[in-house]
């Protein structure tokens, strides 16, 4: 209850108006200004991955990333479990891509979500405890 069903995420993922929420249109090169989010082709999306523990974690969601047509770069941090997306909106919609993520066994929420926020506090919490419960031994 209360969950969007796969259907409805990616509904709400490939939904123009939703973009701003986890993404920033990219300005083209040689222009001035700020982009128009309604003309941008190229968005530079965040997103926290749930389910990275390791360095070789990291390489295996960016090469998920990248495996994807109208990605052109992903940036991906094993320790902060999050991931910089920079694609094209008429190549590719983000659906795609976060299925590409949740294909390599790892779970993409766009990084703004206040849940997504929480678990990585709570995380980092409990691996603090334990560090100081085995330092204290």
């Amino acid at each position: 209850p209360g969950e969007l069903s796969s259907a409805d995420m990616k509904s709400v993922l490939d939904d123009p108006q939703e973009w701003a929420a986890f993404s920033e249109p990219v300005k083209a090169q040689g222009t001035s200004g700020t982009s128009n989010p309604d003309e941008a082709q190229e968005w530079c999306s965040y997103i926290s991955v749930e389910g990275m523990h390791c360095a070789a974690c990291a390489l295996n969601v960016e090469a998920a990333l990248l495996g994807v047509a109208g990605v052109n770069r992903a940036e991906v941090d094993a320790s902060s479990k999050c991931a910089r997306v920079q694609w094209r909106a008429d190549q590719v919609q983000p659906s795609r891509w976060f299925e590409a993520v949740k294909q390599a066994g790892y779970e993409a929420i766009p990084a703004h979500d206040p849940l997504s926020r929480i678990k990585r506090q709570v995380e980092t919490r409990l691996v603090v405890w334990q560090w100081e419960k085995r330092t204290k031994k």
